[in-house]
């Protein structure tokens, strides 16, 4: 599987984009998950994983097995795959100080990374 057009948001409680750091209620991290004819149908666990500049986890929720070592993700959801393109959000809850800099979502379907996206919050 592939995951491609990943983006990050960060928006407040109110569902609008945030802008600073301060003001971060929960990450959006959408993308699309390619058509592939050649894998299987079914539902599949994509896993998020959000890091902040200084490559901690954000609200990190547990672990899953990953070229063979834990580690940790920031959302989890089960998704049916038909083989077409499949549009997926996911969201990250935030409940701990976020820092200025560059977050990047690694996306994980299958034990494989299948794509990454960042976005940077100013202060």
């Amino acid at each position: 599987l592939n995951a491609t057009g990943i983006s990050v948001t960060a928006l407040k409680n109110n569902g609008k984009a945030a802008k600073k750091s301060k003001d971060v209620a929960r990450f959006a991290v959408s993308f699309t998950i390619t058509r592939n004819v050649t894998a299987t149908t079914g539902s599949r666990t994509v896993y998020v994983r959000l890091l902040k500049p200084n490559q901690q986890v954000v609200g990190q929720v547990g672990n899953f097995q990953y070229e063979n070592r834990s580690i940790g993700y920031s959302a989890a959801k089960s998704v049916e795959y038909n083989g077409q393109e499949t549009h997926v959000t996911m969201y990250v809850t935030v409940s701990e100080f976020l820092s200025a800099g560059a977050y990047t979502a690694y996306v994980f379907a299958d034990g494989q990374m299948i794509g990454s996206g960042s976005m940077r919050m100013s202060k």
